[in-house]
């Protein structure tokens, strides 16, 4: 997942600055959409809040190969060998 100039550099501040006894472990990343790291701990333990997100986009032709090739595996199950070999 992607993290932004603006957020990194938060993070790193909010670290330097943050008033925590001992050390802690915190997970930095800009709010993207579906991401699977939760941020709430950042939040708590350093006052983190990312501003910028990012979503991933695929190209429609990458997209359309997924796409039959999740069906292909549901409906054909045997298909999925010819159409996960690579070609070289």
């Amino acid at each position: 997942m992607w993290l932004s100039d603006r957020d990194y550099l938060h993070g790193m501040e909010r670290s330097l600055f943050a008033e925590v006894e001992g050390h802690v472990v915190v997970n930095l990343m800009s709010n993207n959409k579906g991401m699977k790291w939760c941020l709430e701990s950042s939040a708590q333990q350093i006052g983190y809040q990312p501003q910028d997100s990012a979503t991933a986009e695929l190209p429609i032709t990458i997209r359309i190969k997924e796409c039959i090739a999740w069906l292909g595996q549901r409906l054909i199950p045997s298909l999925g060998k010819w159409v996960n070999k690579p070609s070289f």
